[in-house]
């Protein structure tokens, strides 16, 4: 369906190519869209703002949210947003098993389903999964949801029952799913979104 809210990561170290991509995805965007941005600090919100006024967009409607801490540019790696199973329910946030290992930042985009959950208010649960996952790793339309297989190979050393891990997922999921690679063949070691757009009515295009 149409996009009525959405929500985004932006930390100023190296803005300039996330701003770019941020422009094209704001001219897109319907006037009534509502854009909830998540930045570390004022500073971070003052260099977006600097920048959104200069795309001399109609819109969508800014909503900053700050996490008091410094963070990625990347929503998708740390979060998972199920829509709400009827209208107006609660929107549930997914958050992964444990922190990702790497910089400082990445380590604080695991605490943003909280923080985004408490902005929203009682709109948003959070809820862990109990595998290890990156939101970019799931993509879906109205019926399903298509999902890399990366998530089977970075969890072989703690979900042995690899059955056992694909109900969790398909549960986390919400939908049954379309799982994306094989042993023989595994998933690009990408975001599933990176090669795979659901178009609706059933269909998918893939880059092979």
């Amino acid at each position: 369906g149409a996009i009525d809210e959405l929500a985004i990561q932006f930390h100023r170290p190296g803005p300039a190519a996330v701003l770019d991509a941020y422009e094209d995805v704001f001219r897109a965007l319907d006037p009534s869209v509502t854009v909830r941005v998540v930045v570390a600090d004022e500073e971070d919100q003052r260099l977006f703002d600097a920048a959104r006024r200069a795309w001399r967009t109609r819109g969508p409607r800014v909503l900053y949210v700050h996490a008091g801490r410094p963070i990625t540019s990347w929503i998708h790696d740390r979060l998972l947003v199920r829509s709400p199973a009827t209208a107006g329910g609660v929107l549930g946030l997914v958050a992964p098993l444990e922190p990702q290992m790497g910089s400082h930042e990445r380590v604080n985009d695991w605490r943003v389903p909280w923080i985004l959950r408490d902005a929203l208010g009682p709109r948003a649960s959070v809820a862990m999964a109990s595998f290890r996952m990156d939101g970019g790793d799931f993509i879906a339309d109205s019926t399903h949801a298509f999902v890399s297989d990366r998530i089977a190979r970075r969890n072989e050393d703690r979900q042995p029952d690899e059955a056992r891990l694909w109900r969790a997922i398909e549960s986390v999921a919400g939908r049954p799913i379309v799982r994306l690679g094989a042993l023989h063949e595994p998933a690009p070691d990408h975001h599933v979104g990176m090669y795979v757009a659901p178009l609706g009515g059933g269909r998918a295009a893939a880059a092979l």
